[in-house]
């Protein structure tokens, strides 16, 4: 068993002063997933918001919304958890969104189908989800800065460049071709400070995670935050708000993984 202990700061700073302010977080892990339980979890937010609502989404995905009605200049929004994982991080399908499987299956906004799609499905038509990996991480360089958060499968593997959610998305694209239901997924990696991405695929009835930024399977230490069709349903932080302010989001993440007997735990909830 590993015990991973991560920490996710988020700051928003205006320009000038703001009303209305609504933010929705996707950044809080399940309590109970596969191999994956959260032990401990806490979170703060200066400004205390004037209100704080939580639900799960369709695809099993924890949503925190703050409200306040007026920010000065600053929001702050930090969150501390614990997370056991066990030593094989596979799991059986218990949350299907109400189109069920087929949301794995079809195209999506960032994991579209076109003719890279297609021919790099045929060059690989027969190969295994670890081959399909492989793929995307020999075809991809993985360059930080050279897409964005809307850039589809088909623009990096046309550009052969991209970060993690773009080897995750293209590894996705070339499952779905191949008629192999897959999903994005995002969350934490120890010694990364920033959320990772890799994506899951659907064997005999179990999801098993890929890591084709790593060209690896996700291992045990692999923090689940958040999954979707792509990158879209898994948003971090979203939101609006009134006023002539700019808003300018930083965050910072770090995760630490050690095994469940050396792990000092936090106070209880």
């Amino acid at each position: 068993m590993k015990i991973c202990r991560t920490t996710r700061t988020l700051w928003v700073e205006y320009s000038a002063p703001v009303r209305d302010c609504v933010r929705e977080l996707r950044v809080l892990p399940p309590d109970l997933r596969a191999g994956q339980t959260v032990l401990n979890l806490q979170w703060n937010c200066e400004p205390p918001p004037d209100k704080s609502e939580e639900w799960v989404d369709d695809f099993g995905n924890r949503v925190l919304r703050l409200r306040h009605q007026r920010i000065a200049r600053s929001f702050q929004f930090e969150s501390i958890f614990e997370t056991q994982h066990a030593s094989t991080p596979v799991t059986r399908e218990t949350n299907l969104p109400p189109n069920g499987i087929g949301a794995f299956l079809l195209p999506s906004a960032l994991c579209n189908r076109t003719p890279e799609i297609e021919a790099a499905a045929r060059e690989l038509q027969g190969a295994t989800p670890t081959e399909i990996c492989e793929y995307v991480y020999r075809t991809l360089e993985y360059s930080p800065g050279a897409t964005t958060l809307k850039t589809a499968a088909s623009q990096s593997l046309q550009e052969k460049r991209g970060v993690c959610q773009d080897f995750a998305h293209a590894m996705i694209a070339i499952c779905r071709e191949l008629k192999i239901p897959a999903r994005y997924v995002s969350g934490y990696l120890p010694g990364e400070g920033a959320m990772h991405a890799w994506c899951e695929v659907l064997l005999k009835e179990n999801w098993r995670g890929f890591d084709p930024t790593h060209n690896r399977a996700a291992r045990e230490d692999y923090v689940y935050v958040a999954g979707g069709r792509d990158f879209r349903d898994c948003i971090t932080a979203s939101g609006s708000f009134k006023g002539h302010g700019k808003a300018e989001l930083k965050s910072l993440c770090r995760t630490a993984a050690r095994s469940d007997a050396d792990f000092h735990l936090l106070p209880g909830k």
